[in-house]
């Protein structure tokens, strides 16, 4: 809330996440997923009553980096990309040509399959799809830094055929049980007998692949003599893999029944994400203002300041508060601003 008399407040750079897939692939879907988990939240709550519904492209959640909307134009503003795979309909060459553009652009990426709650869905064929096609190098049948963090299971049976009503969380060894009434928060319980029998192969593989990109090499000794690490050592130094491009984990999700979007979200919360720097954003308060558009009025500011007035207009936060400027790596609206996503603005040149 703005106080009369007092100057709007200054927004924060924060990391911004592309959510691309092609058209089909439920992008829009599950980033108003993963919007909905975050808004039950206290906080989420008491924002979306103070300003309303966010807005796309962008999404501005509570504590949580901000998601953008995009597809291909929107990777070069972005700190990571989370590629949308659809696991009825597979990969595109629009999306292959998306993770190629992020990955030439050194940014971290991720793949979330979607649509794993329907009958036709085949997360098997879906991970080997993506290993083959976005693995290093065209045609890779490795793709080893390609992980899935989770096993399918269907009707809480990891071998049944059929859509996927719950996951087995292979980080932290518990069953996330999705087959309620959409509630978007799943009844946990710790995995036990054929669960952890059903995923012990796909777990070690996951163990050995994180350690091997960890650059604490007792840690792979330590697994290499059977000493397995904890889930919260695990989960960390993924998060620290992750955000460095040393792997690239595989998510199955429904933005529609909210499987895997509490996941999804906790794991985006645990990236140590930088804001980019470097070709994209200069930091340097000299800098010539540089804005990206995001589309419908949103721009990232690349370098330089943003303040009211310079494109004519002025300046709010994607809940439409007013902002005072906004530096480097912040992303704000400029109402009625008609760019294509994509373009590069340089309101000083000329």
């Amino acid at each position: 809330m703005v106080v009369a008399g007092s100057a709007p407040p200054v927004p924060m750079a924060v990391p911004v996440v592309a959510v691309a897939g092609w058209s089909g692939a439920g992008a829009t879907t599950l980033v108003l997923g993963l919007q909905r988990v975050a808004a039950a939240t206290v906080q989420g709550l008491e924002r979306a009553a103070a300003h309303g519904p966010v807005r796309g492209p962008a999404y501005d959640l509570p504590g949580d980096p901000v998601l953008l909307d995009a597809g291909a134009p929107g990777v070069a503003a972005a700190d990571l990309l989370v590629l949308v795979v659809s696991a009825v309909d597979g990969l595109d060459p629009g999306s292959v040509a998306t993770w190629r553009a992020a990955e030439d652009a050194g940014l971290p990426r991720l793949v979330a399959v979607t649509k794993a709650d329907l009958p036709g869905a085949d997360l098997d064929e879906s991970l080997a799809l993506c290993r083959r096609l976005l693995g290093p190098g065209q045609g890779s049948d490795a793709g080893e830094e390609l992980q899935p963090l989770a096993m399918p299971l269907h009707g809480g049976d990891p071998e049944a055929p059929g859509g996927v009503d719950g996951l087995l969380d292979l980080v932290t060894v518990r069953v996330l049980d999705h087959s309620g009434p959409p509630g978007w928060q799943p009844v946990v319980t710790s995995a036990t007998g054929e669960f952890l029998d059903a995923a012990a192969g796909q777990r070690d593989e996951l163990i050995e692949a994180v350690l091997t990109a960890s650059e604490d090499a007792t840690l792979l000794d330590a697994w290499l003599l059977g000493i397995e690490p904890s889930p919260t050592v695990l989960g960390a130094e993924l998060a620290i893999a992750v955000a460095g491009g040393l792997l690239h984990p595989v998510v199955a999700v429904s933005g529609v029944t909210g499987l895997g979007c509490p996941s999804l979200l906790a794991l985006l919360r645990s990236l140590p994400l930088a804001v980019a720097t470097g070709p994209v954003l200069d930091a340097r308060p000299d800098a010539p203002l540089v804005l990206s558009a995001l589309g419908d009025g949103v721009v990232r500011v690349r370098s330089g300041t943003l303040r009211p007035g310079v494109l004519g207009r002025t300046l709010t936060d994607l809940a439409g508060a007013p902002v005072g400027w906004a530096g480097p790596g912040v992303v704000v609206v400029v109402p009625g601003l008609d760019v294509a996503p994509g373009a590069v603005l340089d309101p000083g040149a000329g």
